[in-house]
């Protein structure tokens, strides 16, 4: 017998499959051109570490920050 739903929502899936597959999709070479620029601009990683380093770090302070800012509310003391 025919469903109208299963007939409306297998369509709506399967539209919304094939634009997530088209977006995820990417051209190999343009992927591999794209590494090999990285590589060739930070060989070592020196560059991805010190960016992953400076990012704990404001993580940190950032953790600090909202942890004083806490406490300052929960002793009422935001009239300083």
């Amino acid at each position: 017998m025919f469903n109208p739903f299963k007939f409306l929502t297998g369509g709506i899936v399967k539209s919304v499959e094939n634009i997530a597959s088209e977006w995820i999709e990417t051209d190999m070479e343009s992927a591999e051109a794209k590494t090999l620029m990285i590589k060739t601009l930070d060989p070592n990683g020196k560059m991805r570490r010190d960016i992953a380093g400076t990012v704990c770090r404001l993580y940190v302070v950032y953790i600090a920050v909202s942890l004083v800012l806490i406490l300052c509310q929960s002793f009422d003391l935001s009239t300083l």
